[in-house]
């Protein structure tokens, strides 16, 4: 018997065109599962989470808003999914006050068995050493989790 795959993702702010194609590529590759958190920010996280909430309708989709909005994409925070709350298929998790994003990625470890992650740079590329992606790879790794990681178009 298969288990239950719970999907977390976290992936780059900025994308290209071609990072797109990339994302949907990995995506339609996932084997279906009955949950999927993002970390709520714009670039993967948004694009991430409206693909497959609109492919998986019958899951749940978690939502880990950081406690700094400033990164946070709109849709996320848009009042009817905020508001549509149990039974909608989104749940919306809003870190507490003076949480940072190291706590939130640790929160999308918690609900996941699977990470699936888009840095945007390889882990020894000088530029990857303050990634919040690389950093919830290694939480990831450490807590056991499956990870899949690709990285977008390094430019």
């Amino acid at each position: 018997m298969t288990a239950t795959r719970r999907y977390g993702f976290s992936g780059s702010r900025t994308i290209t065109d071609t990072d797109q194609r990339t994302i949907d590529d990995v995506l339609g590759s996932l084997l279906p599962g009955s949950e999927y958190t993002t970390g709520g920010c714009i670039g993967v996280d948004t694009i991430v989470g409206r693909r497959m909430w609109l492919a998986h309708q019958k899951a749940t989709h978690r939502v880990v808003v950081p406690a700094d909005r400033s990164r946070v994409s709109p849709w996320w925070m848009h009042r009817a999914i905020r508001e549509a709350g149990p039974g909608s298929g989104v749940l919306v998790e809003e870190m507490p006050p003076n949480t940072t994003y190291k706590d939130r990625n640790q929160r999308i470890v918690d609900h996941s068995n699977v990470l699936v992650a888009f840095p945007a740079h390889s882990e020894d590329d000088p530029r990857s050493k303050r990634s919040g992606t690389w950093q919830t790879i290694r939480m990831a790794r450490r807590a056991g989790l499956e990870v899949l990681v690709t990285v977008l178009g390094d430019e």
